[in-house]
């Protein structure tokens, strides 16, 4: 159901250590919509990288990772860059 790759697994911890429960919800089911519409519709992509995304989204949200000094979004993507290095 979910990718099985080192980025994954990490990414997953990072997620697990950091977000609420809901907050961690929240993310797994925008993974499991993505996949299931790209499934339906003959999208292509890139499994692992799309779970890494939709389960570092919103992580800027959380106290630790609130930089206060940019957007959540530009703070949640540069750790999301570290995972695609």
């Amino acid at each position: 159901m979910f990718p099985e790759t080192p980025a994954a697994a990490a990414a997953l911890s990072v997620a697990r250590r950091f977000c609420s429960s809901a907050l961690l919800n929240h993310c797994l089911r925008s993974y499991l919509w993505g996949a299931m519409y790209a499934t339906a519709h003959g999208i292509d992509h890139d499994d692992e990288l799309y779970y890494v995304s939709a389960l570092l989204h919103d992580i800027a949200l959380t106290e630790t990772f609130d930089s206060h000094t940019v957007p959540f979004e530009e703070a949640g993507g540069r750790l999301g860059w570290v995972f695609g290095v």
